[in-house]
């Protein structure tokens, strides 16, 4: 599955604008299990995707 947001010329596959700078944003920055959103700045652009923010170490095995 691929979980790129951006193509490799580095637009937005949703809206086709360059992805930076798409505003990213938590819903609780003190806790980001909660997740956020992704946001298109490009004026009355409706870009908007949900995401959540893998919070998960990977352990490395010795």
């Amino acid at each position: 599955m691929d979980n790129q947001l951006d193509d490799e010329n580095g637009l937005c596959k949703q809206c086709r604008h360059p992805f930076n700078p798409h505003l990213i944003i938590a819903f609780d920055s003190d806790d980001l299990s909660k997740g956020g959103f992704i946001k298109c700045q490009v004026e009355n652009c409706d870009c908007y995707t949900t995401l959540n923010f893998d919070l998960a170490r990977k352990q490395k095995d010795y």
